[in-house]
């Protein structure tokens, strides 16, 4: 199964994942030292996200 992750500034999806990876999902802002696993940039707000895989359910 699979699972969306949205955009924390606006609510959108900005991809889709495995129901049973946990992901946490940051704003990137300029200057920041939050290190993330990918980059992305939402389509929608064009806020740039960083993804970070945390674990894995069960």
């Amino acid at each position: 199964m699979k699972s969306q992750l949205v955009c924390p500034h606006c609510g959108r999806r900005v991809l889709d994942t495995d129901s049973t990876v946990i992901n946490d999902v940051h704003v990137i802002r300029q200057k920041e030292k939050w290190r993330a696993d990918y980059y992305i940039k939402c389509w929608k707000c064009s806020s740039h996200l960083g993804i970070r895989l945390v674990g894995h359910k069960g």
